[in-house]
């Protein structure tokens, strides 16, 4: 049976839905303040209440009772513990609407986000990084099934290439690297945030869970075509991305096992987004979501046809982190450029070895602006 304040809170929480008495979520949060019920939307929105009624009026015990309630939130939405529906009297049910109560859901992302914040206002900087690293575990959700589709990865034939062929592995860079300042949109967000809002305590956690970022850029490619006729021949990526030629261009097929995640590193595929310039991306707020911030990019770029590997790993403190290929996928072929050096083609095939196709870029005398694919 349910209590009287449980009563009480499905009956703000129906009026907030229906926007009648109840216009705004911090009028809802100070009417669920009073109350103490078990149901995580409760919790977190007295935990909203409490911290904004805590910094209006400098009352440290509010804020640190708000964070209290956020981690209530959190076990409880770990069993995602609403209320019954069906324990509601009779005479109420003309007043309370159960399929939009049961559809007001809050994400568990924000849960942390409001973590992150109450923490920060504790000068407790650890532990409002922390909250905001669980954020973007949580809000992290992926885009693109990579699974088996024709994703081409172009390189120069460096050691850092040979190490991640001899390692089975892919090696994932750090946003700072990429060679276009206006790639990731998270770096000028963070800026005009940190001039913006550079007193509140929170910017700084907030901006910095942001460093524990990777990205590997592939170019998608089209199942449906012939080889010689897919994205392996764009000339524009092997004159930026494999040395002028010199390099290679990596085939692989991914199985559904790929991304491997865990407590510490999730990892994402996404495809880019190319905006046009009369979009005008406004970055002048206070959030920016994932793929906004790491995948989107100006029209200027779409020959790329870009698919992104995105991985969040709290656990990585240098510019490159690793994902190791697991069993069931593998480089299919490997493409060597005009300029590619025999010395760098027999120790890539001595490397791979022989489960993979090879192939020789070659000038094509009857259509000059286009290459050959010549299977070696």
């Amino acid at each position: 049976m349910l209590s009287e304040n449980h009563l009480n809170f499905l009956m703000c929480l129906s009026s907030y839905l229906d926007q009648d008495k109840i216009k705004t979520e911090q009028d809802l949060g100070a009417c669920a303040s009073i109350l103490d019920c078990d149901d995580y939307r409760q919790t977190y929105l007295k935990a909203r209440w409490l911290m904004s009624n805590g910094a209006e009026t400098g009352d440290s015990t509010k804020i640190n009772q708000a964070l209290f309630e956020v981690k209530r939130a959190l076990d409880l939405k770990v069993y995602d513990n609403k209320f019954d529906l069906d324990d509601i009297p009779n005479n109420l049910v003309s007043f309370i609407d159960p399929r939009a109560i049961f559809n007001f859901d809050i994400p568990l992302g924000r849960i942390y986000f409001l973590g992150g914040q109450i923490a920060a206002m504790m000068d407790d900087y650890e532990k409002s990084l922390e909250y905001y690293q669980q954020f973007h575990f949580k809000t992290f959700s992926p885009s693109f099934n990579a699974q088996h589709q024709r994703l081409f990865l172009f390189r120069s034939c460096s050691e850092y290439t040979f190490k991640d062929l001899i390692n089975n592995r892919l090696s994932l860079v750090k946003p700072t690297r990429l060679n276009d300042p206006f790639d990731c949109l998270v770096f000028p967000w963070r800026e005009q945030l940190q001039d913006r809002c550079e007193e509140k305590k929170h910017v700084a956690p907030l901006t910095k869970s942001y460093d524990y970022y990777r990205i590997r850029s592939f170019v998608l490619g089209n199942n449906a075509k012939p080889i010689h006729k897919d994205s392996v021949t764009n000339m524009l990526m092997w004159s930026h991305y494999a040395d002028e030629h010199r390099g290679i261009c990596l085939q692989y097929d991914f199985s559904e096992n790929i991304l491997q995640n865990n407590d510490v590193r999730q990892s994402r595929f996404m495809v880019v987004r190319y905006a046009k310039k009369k979009d005008n991306i406004n970055v002048d707020q206070n959030h920016i979501r994932v793929h906004e911030g790491f995948a989107t990019k100006s029209s200027d770029w779409k020959y790329e046809k870009e698919v992104r590997l995105v991985s969040y790993d709290i656990s990585s403190k240098d510019d490159f982190t690793y994902l190791d290929l697991d069993v069931d996928s593998r480089i299919k072929a490997v493409f060597f450029g005009l300029r590619c050096s025999e010395d760098s083609i027999q120790s890539i095939k001595k490397i791979i070895g022989d489960d993979c196709g090879y192939y020789k870029m070659a000038k094509n005398y009857r259509n000059i602006y286009s290459l050959n694919v010549v299977p070696i």
